[in-house]
């Protein structure tokens, strides 16, 4: 190619890859390499393309090879967690990248709305005996990463969206419905968000907006069951209160019956 500048070739890679074509990636990559063994972006680019190919332990041990030029490159620590708990479902393996995020950007708020999740996640796999002992105690874990996540970005939906359901589970509902009313502000299209906000409107009382963003739910996502059931379930119970309430003495007469 007349050059021997291993940015060239990483670009030429890139470009390749873009294109689906793997195997003239591939080959870029690996001049790149050759040409600078110790630049971790370059192996993390290649792990990458592993990766879409459905290489799982090629990707992994190209991420390694870049971790082994740079411990604290992010990208490959991400890509590491992200394989070891959705492809290898190993949490364990994976929470421990994530703390080395951590280590490496203590403000890092992909890592701690990560390390909520891994917290949410095990108190909802507790099981019957210890959920009383310990449910609350670390769904509070988890509302304080994903607040930590939120200090870095206000704007991490995921981060609010999640924060809001512990709030949900752990019964306090004002926080609740205040992150997903944000949530719903970020992403007016987030159908659970309006399921959830609903949800929390109706036992508080608030039926006619219940009502609405029940709605709402289930029209930006017409096939979510859970919304179109709980508008037709809303439905009947306001039109039965209301005919009690023009018909007291009928409606209990029918209680009777």
């Amino acid at each position: 190619m007349g050059t021997e500048n291993s940015e060239v070739f990483f670009h030429i890679g890139q470009i390749h890859f873009f294109r689906n074509e793997y195997r003239l990636a591939e080959d870029a990559y690996e001049e790149a390499i050759r040409l600078d063994t110790m630049n971790p972006g370059y192996y993390f680019a290649m792990g990458f393309l592993e990766e879409t190919r459905g290489r799982t332990d090629a990707a992994i041990l190209e991420y390694e090879l870049s971790l082994r030029r740079n411990p604290t490159f992010i990208k490959s620590l991400s890509a590491l967690h992200d394989i070891h708990l959705n492809k290898k479902n190993n949490q364990i393996a994976a929470i421990s990248f994530n703390d080395r995020i951590l280590a490496v950007d203590s403000t890092h708020p992909f890592g701690h709305f990560i390390r909520g999740n891994f917290y949410f996640n095990q108190a909802n796999n507790l099981t019957t005996e210890k959920r009383i002992e310990d449910f609350k105690t670390i769904l509070k874990l988890a509302i304080a990463s994903y607040t930590k996540a939120l200090r870095t970005d206000p704007n991490l939906s995921r981060a609010l969206y999640n924060r809001g359901y512990s709030f949900f589970l752990l019964e306090e509902y004002p926080k609740a419905l205040g992150d997903f009313s944000t949530v719903i502000q970020l992403d007016p299209y987030n159908a659970k968000a309006f399921y959830m906000k609903a949800s929390i409107q109706e036992y508080l009382g608030d039926e006619a907006g219940a009502l609405a963003n029940y709605r709402q739910a289930e029209k930006i996502d017409p096939g979510f069951r859970d919304a179109s059931e709980a508008v037709k379930d809303l439905e009947i119970k306001m039109q039965t209160s209301s005919a009690g309430a023009a018909d007291p003495e009928g409606a209990e007469k029918n209680q009777k019956k």
